[in-house]
């Protein structure tokens, strides 16, 4: 079981401004992926009760404005 966030930019924006498509490359991807997942698994091991509402979901993806979660049946 993979238990990181595997997250597929498409587009980017800060203070109002796009990111040039040429940023989001597979390499960007890989380093943005890998980053967030050490920084996620660092502070989560500090909160125990985090890590049990965590192991309860599957997936969750931005679906136009909704977040939507998929949970795990345990």
């Amino acid at each position: 079981m993979d238990d990181n966030f595997n997250f597929d930019i498409r587009s980017a924006e800060a203070s109002g401004h796009q990111f040039p498509r040429a940023i989001l490359t597979s390499e960007f991807m890989q380093s943005f992926n890998r980053s967030f997942n050490e920084s996620f698994h660092r502070e989560s091991g500090k909160h125990a009760d985090a890590n049990d509402l965590w192991r309860h979901i599957k997936m969750a993806s931005l679906q136009n404005d909704k977040l939507v979660v998929t949970t795990r049946s345990m």
